[in-house]
């Protein structure tokens, strides 16, 4: 995926560089060189892209897709910044509820035609047209820079396969990667980098060979029947909406969440933690042990917690005192 602050950066480097150049080619050949003219051209078409970029990155989500839509509807060709809106590449850029993420795709399908959407991604990808899929068969090819859309795996014909054999995704999903299949993976299976809306495991039930996730689910990530984990499991760095790893009943191998959990991070049958559990920095939603008796082993809890903790009421009334100092006024009781 694209990162609009790095874009930036880049884009203001160069324009640092240009305007170095364009002083030293006025003081060597003076105002009237086409040279010079040609260097200043350049310095102007730049500050100017870089000018509406910042306008763009400044305006009400509903603003820039109304601008968007009107340069479509005028046939009119948009900025790579522009694309980076519509199609929701980068998160700086895009609408995060699902109101906002309808109203895009819905202006994609409406005005853009298969072969634009791969002509679109590629150009604001800086790739080829055949590492772009827009179906399943294509998302499968091997080699995909980016998959359009959602991808769901139960609907593919893989023989009736259950659990990943050597499976490659493609490096960026932009809408969901369902595989709610999967009851057990048993061989290496190789995860986008970023999914852009809900991960779905939610029939995976344990996990004998490490398993890497995408480094960002943009919505919720569902692994509600992982019983234990048996290998090591890398979690992503954000997931924007829930964590639900409601059937997780221990904790043997280390494990650090996702830094941040934009929802609720649910643990409701975790009873116990054999090794260390690093918590998310922050958690936007409710933080649910409702099951765990002793908070021994977590090392690291959240600096900020936006709902509540729901915590067993058989825990230790000094553990308890702990956890309202840190969370006050969050903490409840959980009487299963």
């Amino acid at each position: 995926m694209v990162d609009i602050c790095k874009e930036l950066r880049e884009q203001l480097n160069k324009l640092d560089i240009l305007r170095e150049s364009c002083v030293s080619v006025l003081v060597r050949e003076g105002a009237e060189s086409e040279t010079t003219k040609k260097t200043i051209r350049e310095f102007d078409t730049l500050a100017e892209e870089l000018h509406d970029v910042v306008v763009l990155y400044r305006q009400p989500f509903d603003e820039r897709l109304d601008d968007i839509e009107r340069k479509m509807e005028d046939k009119k060709n948009l900025t790579k910044w522009e694309y980076w809106v519509l199609y929701g590449i980068d998160q700086h850029l895009k609408g995060n509820n699902e109101e906002e993420r309808k109203r895009r795709k819905d202006m994609v399908e409406k005005w853009r035609s298969d072969e634009e959407k791969k002509r679109d991604l590629a150009f604001v990808l800086g790739t080829t047209l055949d590492r772009i899929s827009l179906t399943k068969k294509e998302a499968f090819s091997g080699d995909i820079r980016y998959h359009y859309g959602n991808l769901v795996f139960h609907n593919l014909n893989f023989n009736n396969l259950t659990s990943a054999k050597r499976i490659t995704l493609p490096e960026n999903i932009g809408g969901g990667l369902d595989l709610r299949n999967f009851t057990s993976i048993k061989k290496e299976l190789i995860m986008p980098e970023e999914v852009g809306d809900d991960l779905n495991l939610s029939n995976l039930a344990f996990i004998k060979k490490k398993l890497t996730m995408p480094k960002k689910v943009g919505g919720n990530l569902i692994l509600g029947r992982l019983t234990f984990i048996k290998k090591e499991l890398i979690m992503p760095e954000e997931v924007g909406d829930d964590l639900n790893l409601s059937n997780l009943a221990f904790i043997k191998k280390k494990l650090t969440m996702p830094k941040k959990v934009g929802g609720n991070l649910i643990l409701g049958r975790l009873t116990s933690i054999k090794n260390k559990l690093t918590m998310p920095e922050e958690v936007g939603g409710d933080l649910n042990l409702s099951n765990l008796t002793s908070t021994q082993g977590i090392t690291k809890w959240p600096g900020n917690i936006g709902g509540t903790v729901r915590v067993n009421f058989r825990l230790s009334d000094s553990e308890k005192a702990a956890l309202e100092k840190r969370y006050p006024s969050q903490v409840e009781d959980a009487y299963l």
